[in-house]
């Protein structure tokens, strides 16, 4: 369902919300890879400027790759699922759910 009319205003809150989401789910990527001493901070500083820049679906491409690659838990897959249904991308706010979930799932049969 397309969304009505933005103000400029109203755009722009969407957009910080988005980078925040964003930027919090990247911290979560940060403390996995401290944990597991994995060098990704090509990988960080690639998503970084993908946020910076408000391109926001490769960034969300980059961190549920990164999040893959190092089993986050489930709080950074929350905050993709947020980012991603801020800016109206339903089909990836799923996507992520379905992570969130299968990362809980994970955690408590560990």
């Amino acid at each position: 369902m397309p969304r009505p009319a933005e103000t400029e205003f109203t755009r722009e809150k969407r957009q910080w919300i988005t980078k925040t989401h964003l930027k919090h789910a990247r911290a979560h990527a940060t403390q996995a890879a401290a944990l597991l001493q994995s060098d990704v901070l090509g990988d960080l500083i690639a998503i970084d400027l993908l946020i910076e820049r408000g391109d926001f679906e490769p960034a969300m491409d980059a961190l549920a790759a990164l999040y893959r690659r190092l089993n986050c838990r489930a709080g950074g897959w929350r905050l993709l699922e947020k980012a991603a249904s801020n800016i109206g991308l339903a089909d990836r706010a799923s996507s992520y759910h379905r992570a969130f979930l299968e990362s809980v799932a994970n955690s408590h049969s560990a």
